[in-house]
């Protein structure tokens, strides 16, 4: 990179000048030794980005240089200049942690490309290293990660409510983590050491819904061959997260409601409340004051279970934060093998709106790892739709009068639709979205 500071060791006067010239010009801080001893010394007060060094010289070799600059500075790239009698020796130092070796006579363009090469290694590493050292350090909660002016916000909303019983509220598009927020509330709190249970309100069937929230004894309804606690009971002592609260039917809204008012539940088949001591955590990606306006949800549970709002941004407006998730999920599933993805590749992942948020991120991330075991990730790991791949999203020109996007998006979503012959999983995966996203967009556009 240009500005890079490069260390020069090489006793051959003229090719020390030669390179050193190729070097400068390209832009680069140059310090050019011919004393490998006074190298030494150097490396020892002055920070560098690359070394460069002859291999074989009077006094000491290239070879020992090499092993006192891995060991004082680990992450430091070397490149070695070797003759043609001296080429295993470059090999040697390559099996010692060199990054590449050049053959005199040094071409010049071979050279800078090389060094170009080793320094754009060294910027990712120290990248990688910066990133680690933040996600030990801070910028997460619990295992929600985050250090853009949105997720301080978060993080603080957080804080204020941790030691408390306050119904929380967690309201964003499906895959931010919204679940990991409700998580890290339940046990960074005095409710730790507690159940944590969670129940996705959109994934039971509504004729099951009672049974699963409060329980039942054997013989309330056919097929209920033994009692059954329901998962407030399970909870007691601890948190119940209600996952998507937004799709739960008017009636068992209202028997809800009743749970948190009087703290009891009664199992079905039995009618004897029982008391539970349980905080109840909620999450949605629905519009509820919506929902309220047509009837679908009660006001008075909405007002109970939002006492204390917590709003989570999508992954779109948290660019800051899209590095470290990156680096997170890299170590999370590359094993400790190595593993990076390369400058354009970062540059392809910057620049992708990610409708399905962190959740899309984190398969991105997993199926770039097994595509490609080690070493740096090229764009060609990355779905086609990030890699841009085609003539563009909208295949016309822009209209001198200009189109309205809502209008489009709409157009876009009953084609999909159509064309999966109303098959909302299938016409999700054509426009690239989660399908709870698409149920979200359909909902708020009206479509059925």
């Amino acid at each position: 990179m240009p500005g890079s500071r490069i260390l020069l060791v090489d006793d051959d006067s003229s090719l020390r000048e030669i390179l050193s010239t190729h070097l400068r010009k390209a832009g680069y801080e140059v310090v050019a030794l011919g004393d490998p001893f006074d190298a030494l010394e150097s490396m020892r007060k002055e920070r560098f980005d690359l070394l460069v060094t002859d291999i074989k010289m009077e006094g000491l070799d290239g070879l020992a240089i090499l092993k006192a600059a891995r060991e004082a500075h680990p992450g430091l790239p070397v490149i070695m200049i070797t003759g043609h009698g001296t080429v295993e020796s470059a090999v040697e130092s390559m099996k010692r942690g060199a990054f590449d070796y050049v053959t005199k006579p040094v071409g010049r363009d071979e050279f800078l490309h090389i060094v170009g090469n080793a320094l754009r290694l060294h910027t990712l590493e120290d990248e990688n290293l910066r990133l680690r050292h933040e996600l030990k350090e801070k910028y997460r909660f619990g295992q929600i990660i985050g250090k853009g002016e949105s997720m301080m916000h978060v993080f603080s909303l957080m804080e204020r409510v941790i030691e408390m019983d306050t119904t929380v509220l967690i309201r964003g598009e499906s895959g931010t983590g919204k679940e990991l927020v409700a998580r890290a509330l339940h046990y960074s709190g005095p409710r730790s050491k507690g159940p944590f249970v969670a129940v996705n309100c959109a994934s039971v069937p509504d004729n099951l819904m009672e049974s699963e929230l409060f329980g039942h004894v054997r013989g309330a309804f056919t097929g209920a061959h033994r009692d059954r606690e329901g998962k407030f009971q399970m909870a007691d002592g601890g948190t119940l997260f209600l996952d998507e609260i937004g799709d739960l039917k008017p009636d068992l809204q209202a028997k809800l409601l009743r749970v948190l008012q009087e703290g009891e539940v009664e199992q079905l088949g039995e009618g004897i409340p029982r008391p539970v001591d349980v905080r109840v955590i909620s999450a949605t990606h629905r519009d509820l004051e919506e929902l309220m306006r047509q009837g679908e949800f009660r006001d008075d549970l909405y007002y109970r279970i939002s006492v204390y709002p917590i709003p989570l941004p999508p992954l779109r407006e948290r660019r800051d934060d899209l590095s470290l998730l990156i680096q997170h999920f890299v170590d999370k599933y590359a094993g400790g093998r190595p593993a990076r993805f390369s400058s354009e590749t970062m540059e392809l992942l910057r620049r992708y709106s990610w409708p399905g948020n962190v959740r899309e991120l984190e398969n991105v991330v997993e199926r770039a790892l097994i595509l490609q075991k080690e070493g740096e990730l090229g764009p060609d790991t990355l779905p086609p739709n990030i890699r841009g791949e085609g003539d563009g999203i909208y295949p016309g020109e822009i209209p001198g009068e200009g189109i309205d996007l809502e209008e489009l998006e709409k157009e876009l979503i009953r084609k999909a639709l159509a064309k999966s012959g109303g098959n909302q999983t299938r016409a999700a995966r054509y426009l690239g979205l989660t399908r709870p996203t698409l149920i979200y967009r359909m909902e708020k556009y009206g479509i059925r």
